[in-house]
């Protein structure tokens, strides 16, 4: 069935704008937007003291192949001492006191954060039932856009998504998705107002280059931004693996991202005509 005049598409596109002008995922305050959706208020930060192990390994003063060499050998040594799987969390969860490395929550909403909340006020507040789904690329197989919400199996919103779209749905903090999860995330911490809205967030996520790939382009960006110097031949070179890993200038991924997004709208919107 068609959606009917209850039910509207509302597309918001790059609620980071300084990031997407500069390649970064994180905005004009360094602050990576994915993990800034906590209680700044009370300053309710997730733990992540392991990330106190790692942190001294991640941005070098210079980057080349042996600081790249001493950080995978770091790595290793922590993946030996406490789990390849721990250490992956606690890179990748977000962490709120080293504003020069990666996965930065900030101490305050962001610009993005407020904008964000102020869109959703102007436009859901005669709406009963709103879903985000929240695009991203850079985890999974290539082209390949898989659903992922923190919630578990037995809770309102994975059950919900199931009912969508069957065992293609994987929660972040109880099954077998690649994401670290992260209670900083849209999806985990953007709870629009007012709060009798009924409320779901689910990310979409296309996969693009193997995972070392997507590390080394992040750790290389990082140190671009810190120490590096924008216009110069490493810088260019820096960029452009950015770009690469994050929007393959491809046309059979492009295509693929095409088809799986109209895929997934789709079902929610038709979902929503039949509710």
């Amino acid at each position: 069935p068609k959606p009917n005049g209850d039910v509207a598409l509302l597309l918001v596109h790059a609620i980071n704008p300084y990031g997407f002008a500069w390649l970064r995922r994180e905005n004009e305050d360094s602050v990576d937007l994915n993990r800034n959706f906590v209680d700044h208020k009370n300053k309710d930060y997730p733990e992540n003291d392991l990330f106190e192990e790692i942190v001294d390994n991640l941005v070098p003063l210079e980057w080349n192949d042996t600081a790249y060499e001493n950080y995978l050998k770091a790595i290793q040594s922590l993946n030996d001492k406490y789990g390849d799987v721990p250490v992956r969390k606690a890179m990748h969860k977000g962490q709120y006191k080293h504003p020069n490395s990666i996965h930065y929550g900030g101490t305050a909403a962001t610009w993005s954060n407020t904008t964000l909340e102020s869109i959703c006020r102007d436009y859901l507040n005669q709406s009963k039932r709103a879903v985000i789904i929240d695009i991203h690329t850079g985890l999974g197989p290539y082209g390949y856009g898989e659903l992922m919400t923190p919630s578990k199996p037995g809770e309102p919103v994975f059950d919900l998504f199931s009912d969508w779209y069957g065992e293609q749905v994987h929660s972040t903090t109880a099954g077998a998705s690649q994401y670290a999860g992260s209670k900083g995330s849209i999806l985990a911490g953007f709870q629009p107002l007012p709060e009798s809205l009924e409320w779901a967030a689910i990310g979409l996520e296309y996969g693009t280059r193997e995972r070392e790939t997507m590390r080394k382009a992040m750790l290389a960006n990082t140190w671009l931004h810190v120490h590096g110097k924008l216009d110069s031949n490493l810088g260019r070179q820096i960029k452009q693996e950015e770009k690469d890993a994050s929007y393959p200038d491809e046309d059979q991924w492009k295509s693929l991202v095409w088809e799986r997004g109209k895929e997934v709208i789709g079902v929610a919107l038709q979902q929503f005509a039949q509710a």
